[in-house]
């Protein structure tokens, strides 16, 4: 018996030296516990994520912070509504901005939105 691997949840696209673009699929609506999840995704080497920004609509909590492996990320909300879109923002300043998939997609749509052009 042959065992499915994971769906790749996390795709990084190269983009200015300031700002970079991505796309991110989620396991859930909570924002808790989905974060964990994208900071375990989140390349070796790539820098230390210190803050993420995202658009209350996607989720169903509202945390000012997240417990992640060793420590805690600050988070915070739009001041408008931009539905579908996480900001991540690393030590170095680089803001990474991630186009957010709907947890309840489709395997192939996830998929779809992986391999389009991001935000």
């Amino acid at each position: 018996m042959t065992s499915q691997p994971d769906p790749v949840r996390l795709v990084l696209h190269e983009g200015t030296p300031s700002r970079a673009t991505g796309v991110w699929w989620p396991s859930g609506r909570s924002l808790a516990e989905a974060l964990p999840d994208l900071f375990d995704q989140w390349p070796e080497d790539g820098s230390r994520i210190v803050r993420v920004l995202f658009s209350p609509p996607d989720w169903d909590d509202r945390p000012r912070s997240v417990p992640i492996r060793g420590g805690r990320v600050k988070t915070g909300c739009f001041p408008m509504d931009d539905t579908r879109t996480l900001v991540v923002t690393t030590l170095e300043g680089r803001r990474y901005h991630l186009r957010v998939v709907p947890p309840d997609a489709s395997p192939a749509e996830a998929a779809a939105s992986m391999t389009t052009s991001a935000v």
